[in-house]
């Protein structure tokens, strides 16, 4: 695998789960509000969320098979 490939699949990674601890904490914390009339969390949010764990699994894969042609 490239470098640059490792840098920006880096990148993607940090910004995925950043991403996922924001929306985690949003979506608990309108849950459990008492005074919270609905949850700010849209279904762009949710798309959002999806399509990055979709490349997500991607890069894990990409980077599983270097690992293991890397290894033979």
């Amino acid at each position: 695998m490239k470098k640059s490939e490792k840098i920006v699949f880096t990148i993607f990674k940090t910004v995925y789960f950043m991403c996922l601890i924001a929306f985690s904490i949003a979506y608990i914390t309108e849950l459990v509000s008492p005074t919270a009339a609905y949850c700010s969390i849209t279904s762009s949010d949710w798309f959002t969320l999806g399509l990055m764990s979709c490349i997500y699994v991607l890069i894990a894969d990409k980077q599983k098979k270097d690992k293991a042609s890397d290894n033979n």
